[in-house]
């Protein structure tokens, strides 16, 4: 177990603990809700547009960089008879490489699985209740919204606040009035204040 401890904080493995530790501290933030806006902001996977919060992307990435950090480093070690500082520099470049691509497959997984049932079509969300998941929701930031469908079941959606309705916190309630093709985005409106007419 001391071989452990030591081998996590070497020298040549305090870049890789950093990272797990912001991974950690990133979930912290994401169990707790209390992630900025510019972290709930969408990441769009290139393939085929899906976007995810920012912060989805981090976490993988970090996790993945730390743990892969860690297992080259071992490995190189253990296989080669490379200088410290060439391993480093190795293990480094493999580990950003990998995870930043295992990281874009997490969100473009991570993404088609939560924007909604396949057979279902955007316009089905329309009139559901739901409730702001993120720390804060404005007509101009997206934010994440748990949706319950009488069919398809929960489903977490991207969001705003239609025009002409306050900014809503974190726990608040909604109702989906209307969703956006050109923005991909479902417009809110304060469930309290449902039926008024809501802005676009």
């Amino acid at each position: 177990m001391f071989e452990f401890f030591r081998f996590l904080v070497a020298p040549e493995n305090i870049l890789f603990l950093i990272s797990l530790l912001a991974f950690g501290g990133l979930w912290v933030l994401q169990i707790f809700t209390l992630a900025g806006e510019g972290l709930e902001a969408g990441f769009e996977a290139e393939s085929d547009k899906v976007k995810v919060p920012t912060i989805f992307f981090l976490n993988a990435l970090f996790l993945f960089f730390g743990v892969l950090g860690f297992f080259f480093n071992w490995l190189l070690s253990s296989v080669t008879s490379l200088a410290l500082p060439a391993q480093v520099i190795l293990s480094v470049l493999l580990a950003v490489v990998i995870s930043w691509l295992l990281a874009g497959q997490f969100a473009k997984w991570l993404g088609q699985i939560t924007r909604g049932p396949q057979n279902a079509a955007p316009v089905d969300f329309e009139g559901c209740v739901g409730k702001v998941i993120s720390q804060h929701m404005t007509h101009k930031m997206s934010a994440r919204v748990s949706v319950t469908h009488d069919v398809y079941g929960n489903y977490k959606l991207a969001g705003r606040v239609a025009v002409g309705y306050d900014d809503l916190e974190h726990g608040d309630q909604v109702r989906i009035y209307r969703y956006d093709t050109d923005e991909e985005v479902y417009f809110c409106v304060p469930l309290s204040e449902w039926p008024q007419e809501a802005g676009g």
